[in-house]
């Protein structure tokens, strides 16, 4: 969902307010930043503080271009728009440290890539862990991997208050070693080519980010002391039902995780199929090349779906198709049907379920739960909420059966 500002001044609005940015070396970030949101934004969001997370090297440039008294940019916006004081105290810039403390004056390793996910993490779990403060975080400056860490940890642990954004800036202004916002008088700013742009031309935008609100999966530890930022993913991981299949050939239908799904006699073949090779250990199945009829798959497929249709179940125009064996329109039309009713019921929940391609010609097939997640058996009997609705729905299933009867069920 997307997390809306809130005015200045509002009533139901936090009393602290803080814009948190990353910035490697270019603090420019920061003022474009606060130029969006004190000057732009219907109705303004002015921080009465800011905090920014970076490395060694960038909080020198931060300090000198940002702070400086004389010459800082970011007093410079401030003067220029009227806006009310904002702290940028010495103790917010948060300078990237390893797991020793020892400043890290960019991300190169695997390495520094965890200790920076660590430390941006505790950085905004410290921030959202005052119920007054609203935190606006800003993903524009420093590497790739801190704006993504800053993202995760914000749904990790974020509050309603909270925002997330991106600053754009238009061409050439965004590469522009000298803009640092619109001014309120235009100036013209060279360019390293030895042009000159009026900033009476530059556009700031702000874009919104929708996020996810994870905080009320994570346990209370993990709300008030510092722990890795593999512990809170871990934790969010293990708040979602399990990925479990149980398979009912009597019902002809399955359990996937949570969700109860009716499948046809010759889709449900397949799963079965895959699902008891999964439990045997067995490998995955190559997609038959073009021209090769697969003996050993249509008996196995033959075995499954004569399970499920019973004795008097009718299936010779399968057994007449599969008579050589089967081929690969066979296999993959299979697969795909089976596929498509999968992501139809649980739709983007559907991916362990499926069967998927291995490596990177996709030829070779499985199913990838792993073997003790699957199982063979009775459903549970739905609730009477349950029924209802899937009484209510039946004329609409029975529709789409009818609709798939309409076209040859078998090659």
């Amino acid at each position: 969902m997307v997390r809306k500002t809130l005015s200045q001044g509002s009533s139901d609005a936090p009393e602290r307010r803080v814009l948190l940015c990353l910035t490697g070396m270019s603090p420019q970030i920061v003022t474009e930043t606060l130029f969006a949101l004190a000057v732009q934004s219907d109705p303004p969001w002015i921080p009465e503080e800011i905090h920014i997370i970076t490395t060694s090297e960038g909080s020198k440039m931060a300090r000198k271009e940002l702070a400086d008294p004389g010459a800082g940019h970011l007093w410079a916006l401030v003067r220029d728009y009227g806006l009310p004081e904002i702290r940028f105290d010495p103790d917010f810039v948060h300078v990237l440290r390893d797991r020793t403390g020892r400043s890290l004056a960019d991300i190169r390793s695997g390495e520094d890539n965890e200790d920076a996910a660590d430390f941006i993490v505790e950085v905004v779990r410290t921030l959202t862990e005052d119920p007054s403060c609203s935190l606006h975080v800003s993903l524009a400056g420093g590497r790739k991997t801190m704006g993504f860490y800053a993202g995760y940890a914000l749904s990790l642990f974020g509050r309603p208050q909270d925002c997330l954004s991106h600053v754009l800036v238009s061409a050439p202004f965004e590469s522009l070693p000298d803009f640092y916002y619109p001014p309120l008088e235009p100036v013209r700013l060279p360019s390293r080519t030895g042009e000159s742009f009026d900033t009476h031309d530059a556009v700031v935008t702000l874009a919104s980010i929708p996020f996810v609100l994870l905080r009320q999966l994570l346990p209370k530890s993990l709300l008030r002391k510092k722990k890795p930022f593999r512990d809170a993913v871990q934790a969010v991981q293990k708040s979602f039902p399990p990925h479990r299949l149980l398979l009912d050939i009597k019902k002809q239908a399955i359990l996937a995780g949570d969700t109860t799904i009716r499948l046809p006699p010759s889709e449900l073949a397949v799963l079965c199929w895959f699902a008891r090779r999964k439990q045997r250990g067995e490998p995955p199945l190559f997609s038959p090349k073009k021209g090769i009829q697969k003996v050993n798959y249509a008996q196995d497929y033959l075995k499954e779906l004569k399970t499920i249709r019973g004795i008097l179940g009718d299936i010779d125009r399968t057994e007449q198709a599969l008579k050589k064996g089967m081929d690969q329109g066979f296999f993959d039309q299979k697969l795909s049907r089976l596929n498509a009713a999968l992501v139809e019921a649980l739709g983007s929940q559907a991916d362990p379920y499926l069967i998927r391609g291995l490596g990177k010609r996709g030829k070779s097939y499985e199913i990838r739960l792993r073997k003790e997640t699957i199982r063979f058996g009775d459903l549970p009997e739905p609730s009477k909420k349950e029924a209802a609705y899937q009484e209510k729905m039946e004329p609409e299933a029975r529709e789409s059966r009818k609709n798939r009867s309409l076209n040859p069920p078998e090659r």
